[in-house]
């Protein structure tokens, strides 16, 4: 009789024993989970941190731009009055003014393309001034 008794004990402390190594593979097997979703939620908050940087630092890049823009236009009105100047005592276009008048075309267009972000390409500075692609002969 006592020895049914310690092998009925001896049962019972088996299974409480498989009971708690239940226990702690499911406790370990939620901390891996808690884990790997609190990692993944980190890196996606890291990722729109770097996210929000960058489109701060592509705002610094956009106002560079308008501004380049505004003074390629004003340069652009100068290469339009010594054009007409130039067409009014020569009779003719001035080849040079004319391939530079194209290559601002270009770099507006570059600009353009890049603040609409249509273009992840930066324009002058940040890559060399557009070629003309045709010769202007009249």
């Amino acid at each position: 009789m006592a020895n049914i008794e310690k092998t009925e004990a001896h049962d019972e402390g088996e299974k409480k024993g498989a009971h708690i190594k239940d226990r702690l593979k499911d406790m370990k097997e939620n901390i891996a989970e808690n884990i790997k979703s609190k990692t993944e939620d980190i890196k996606s908050k890291m990722h729109l941190g770097e996210k929000a940087k960058s489109s701060w630092i592509k705002a610094l890049y956009i106002l560079f731009f308008i501004i380049a823009t505004y003074i390629a236009a004003f340069v652009t009105f100068f290469v339009i009055i010594f054009q007409f100047i130039g067409e009014l005592i020569f009779k003719k276009p001035n080849e040079h003014l004319q391939n530079f008048g194209e290559t601002l075309g270009l770099y507006f267009c570059s600009v353009v393309r890049f603040i609409t972000s249509s273009s992840d390409e930066m324009p002058f500075p940040f890559k060399p001034w557009p070629k003309s692609t045709e010769k202007h002969k009249h």
